[in-house]
């Protein structure tokens, strides 16, 4: 059997992706650990890439509420935990405190969308050990984004 694919290149979203990449590939100039350890204390913690002012934005941006927690009015605080790699990329998600009715799946798909500047100890970038809280709330079901807020 035969097929095709079309694809449409857009220039100007490529080069907003490489301006990304190479923030990126930037922050990842220090040597990494080779151990396996994974740090709580280091002597640089991790950075959300965009810095930490910016995190609670793209969370709010790009979170969805999930049906079922919407209609039961389920509401409360999801506990992560994960691990931020030596090249930025977030691994082993766990929950250490659920919301029922899917809040506790889509926290975790919030967090495995995140990019990380590294923790750095002794000069290098190490694995390290984070605890992060999501707010589910009814009230930031509604994203008004017209007049800038949410």
């Amino acid at each position: 059997s035969y097929g095709s694919l079309t694809m449409t290149f857009n220039g100007e979203k490529y080069k907003e992706s490489l301006k990304e990449r190479k923030k990126l590939k930037s922050n990842l100039t220090k040597p990494q650990d080779s151990t396996f350890v994974i740090y709580e204390i280091a002597d640089k913690s991790p950075e959300y890439y965009k810095g930490d002012d910016a995190l609670p934005g793209f969370i709010l941006d790009n979170i969805e509420y999930p049906g079922v927690a919407k209609s039961q009015n389920i509401e409360g605080t999801v506990q992560l935990t994960f691990i931020v790699e030596t090249n930025g990329f977030v691994s082993n998600i766990k929950a250490i405190k659920g919301v029922n009715g899917g809040c506790t799946e889509e926290a975790i798909r919030i967090v495995s969308l995140l990019k990380w500047k590294p923790a750095e100890k002794n000069g290098k970038y190490v694995r390290y050990k984070v605890t992060y809280p999501i707010a589910f709330s009814l009230k930031n079901t509604t994203k008004d984004n017209s007049n800038g807020q949410q």
